[in-house]
């Protein structure tokens, strides 16, 4: 398992483009980015070799960032940030959305307008083993 990202880094990068197959093509061959589809969600995950890795697609009506790499900034809190983005004068353009698995991501725009993506990943606690039913591990004697 990857070792979870610290707050403030880039942990998805979004390319938002009218010709996908060229996009994929362009940067497998240049570069080594490896790319997945998923039809289900008219989406496309990509790998470089040395993350961060993000996602393709074609612009909707409701994409933002078209034109322009959407970049997602990992962060402990959406519900946090938000507020304080806005009072240092950015604004939030798409509130806390949640899309499963505890993951959740919004938009902003700072005060110059380049929109960003907020990530978030709410992990659940590990259960106790007592809670889990399951009896301890006895340490061998010597």
């Amino acid at each position: 398992m990857a070792a979870q990202p610290k707050p403030g880094a880039i942990v998805h990068v979004e390319i938002i483009a009218k010709e996908t197959a060229g996009v994929k093509k362009f940067f497998s061959s240049l570069f080594g980015w490896k790319f997945e589809d998923i039809p289900q969600m008219e989406y496309t995950m990509w790998s470089a070799p040395s993350g961060p890795g993000g996602g393709l697609m074609a612009p909707t009506p409701e994409t933002p960032g078209t034109g322009q790499p959407l970049n997602y900034i990992y962060v402990n809190s959406i519900g946090e940030i938000a507020p304080r983005i806005e009072r240092a004068g950015g604004k939030i353009l798409v509130p806390k959305t949640t899309i499963g698995g505890g993951r959740s991501f919004a938009f902003f725009s700072y005060p110059e307008g380049m929109i960003w993506g907020l990530y978030e990943v709410v992990r659940r606690p590990a259960q106790s083993r007592k809670a889990s039913g399951k009896p301890k591990a006895k340490r061998a004697r010597k």
